[in-house]
């Protein structure tokens, strides 16, 4: 009895040690771009340990496990991706890429010796047939927008079209739904359509952004009376998936909802809102500050300084920064006032840094 017992527990802490290997490499590596004194660019993790040399003539940040990456040709640069561990993905033969987004990476290239054309390539290399349009974007919320003669519409991940280029210029889809404007200038309205093409509001918003926590930024203009004369102002809010205004348009500006906060200005004054429209943070009037992530928002100042705030508007990280980048999959990119630039996780940790 006793040595089965043994037995079963061998073999318990044997399926124990293989779980935590598969989990150690199946867990998806997060590689940072950096660059050297020559202007050639590499890839460190998350430790500062350098992972891939310094190679390219261009790096940008990993997204879905993909770097992308450039080299310059004849004073060209040609595009391609590759993974964590460096392997080339697409071959240079890209004049413009973009990193992945919901699977897919949209990316142009030449389809003979004259003619450019767009397409789509997945994380393992395989494309997708060439899109005939003549503006693409990338997928969000499982579709891409494509400009045709008729005007912008949208393509599916089967690369099919569902709604039809009709509009002068459309959002993204975000919560099954996204903005989309016909008219220019001053009389461009936006209005918000499903995946089915159907038109869920009118066109009656001089702005209008993305849906998150079930909310979209919305503008509107007023009419109001001074004296004799009737002037209008454009004023901006949030909407539910109706299209009434559930935080009412009295905002100068209003921009989307990350985290459950938005920022906005009111009297010149930057402030961030919460879900029901309560002022949580009120900032400075020379202070400009970005959305939250990671549970910070960055923030910079007239003086030239940056730093970050948390969610109680207390300052975090202020560490002699002038410019940093929001937290992106983790991580900001900083430049310090003597020259120092490096990486800061959202613990506050500098990672990597370099002159």
């Amino acid at each position: 009895m006793y040595l089965c017992v043994l037995h079963m527990k061998k073999i318990i802490a044997l399926k124990l040690l293989l779980l935590l290997h598969f989990i150690a490499f199946s867990t998806p590596r997060f590689l940072l771009p950096v660059v050297n004194e020559i202007g050639k660019w590499g890839y460190i993790d998350s430790s500062g340990s350098q992972i891939i040399p310094y190679q390219f003539d261009l790096a940008y940040q990993f997204t879905e496990e993909r770097g992308l990456v450039a080299v310059s040709v004849n004073g060209e640069y040609k595009y391609s991706f590759i993974d964590p561990n460096g392997n080339l993905i697409g071959d240079w033969k890209f004049t413009e890429a973009h990193p992945f987004n919901n699977g897919y990476a949209l990316v142009r290239f030449f389809i003979d010796a004259l003619n450019l054309t767009w397409g789509y390539i997945d994380k393992q290399g395989n494309f997708s047939p060439p899109i005939s349009c003549s503006d693409a974007r990338s997928f969000n919320g499982g579709y891409a927008a494509v400009e045709k003669l008729t005007g912008w519409g949208f393509i599916n991940k089967s690369f099919k079209e569902t709604i039809k280029g009709q509009y002068t210029t459309v959002g993204v889809f975000s919560e099954g739904l996204c903005a989309a404007a016909v008219g220019r200038d001053s009389l461009q309205r936006w209005c918000f359509v499903n995946s089915l093409g159907q038109q869920i509001t009118t066109f009656k918003y001089i702005q209008a952004g993305k849906f998150s926590d079930h909310l979209a930024s919305a503008g509107i203009e007023i009419e109001e009376k001074s004296g004799r004369k009737v002037l209008k102002r454009k004023v901006y809010g949030y909407i539910g998936g109706n299209g009434d205004f559930f935080i009412p348009a009295k905002f100068e500006e209003a921009y989307d909802f990350n985290e459950g906060l938005a920022r906005v200005k009111q009297n010149g004054i930057e402030m961030f809102v919460d879900l029901n429209g309560n002022t949580v943070i009120t900032l400075d009037s020379a202070v400009h500050a970005a959305s939250f992530h990671y549970g910070f928002a960055a923030v910079s100042t007239s003086d030239g300084r940056a730093y970050f705030i948390d969610k109680n508007g207390n300052i975090a990280y202020d560490y002699n920064f002038v410019s940093i980048t929001d937290f992106f999959n983790g991580y900001s990119f900083f430049i310090k006032r003597n020259g120092t630039q490096g990486y800061l996780d959202y613990n506050g940790n500098i990672i990597w840094k370099n002159k």
